[in-house]
């Protein structure tokens, strides 16, 4: 797993598809796991890259379990809840 250093703190980050909306929010798209899609969306601050910053809670073998802090209100976030399984492979 690569991180990058944003305001002295590391940041882990995740591959997805990225659709911008009309607004400063994107639409972000990847595949958990067990290959379902999850979908949500977020401010474009919450992308580096083309990329979005996650938060690793869990990290097992070959998954890890993420989240994106902050988001579980105020109208952003996952759809399909606040906390996925992921492939390790997923994280840039």
């Amino acid at each position: 797993m690569k991180t990058i250093s944003a305001h002295n703190r590391e940041v882990n980050l995740l591959r997805c598809w990225v659709k911008p909306l009309d607004s400063d929010e994107v639409l972000i798209l990847f595949r958990d796991s067990d290959d379902r899609e999850v979908s949500g969306i977020f401010p474009k601050t919450y992308l580096f890259e083309g990329l979005l910053h996650i938060d690793i809670i869990e990290a097992r073998a070959e998954e890890c379990l993420i989240t994106v802090k902050g988001m579980q209100c105020g109208g952003y976030g996952f759809f399909q809840g606040s906390n996925h399984w992921i492939k390790k492979g997923d994280i840039a």
